[in-house]
């Protein structure tokens, strides 16, 4: 399952955090157990709580952004921060 789900983040931030919490046991030891539940704490959401936002776009594009806001070296990660609060800042509030 690590190898399933790696150090990277694309699954949503719950399941995510209820992955990496998660313990490793023998399947044996699981077949062997009498009358057991499945329970899962999922922490309920807020509006202020952060989520990740992932997309692929053409490096000739983010090279052009990168033209255009006079910044070469800006990360493909700081282009996405930077385009959504752009967008965010002149439509939603």
């Amino acid at each position: 399952m690590n190898d399933l789900y790696s150090d990277v983040k694309e699954q949503s931030e719950p399941e995510y955090t209820l992955f990496k919490e998660g313990k490793p046991i023998e399947p044996y030891k699981v077949a062997n157990r009498e009358n057991t539940a499945f329970k899962v704490r999922v922490k309920k959401e807020g509006d202020d709580d952060l989520v990740s936002i992932q997309y692929k776009r053409p490096k000739k594009k983010l090279k052009k952004i990168r033209e255009v806001l006079g910044k070469p070296h800006m990360s493909a990660l700081n282009i996405g921060e930077y385009t959504f609060d752009w967008f965010y800042d002149r439509n939603c509030k």
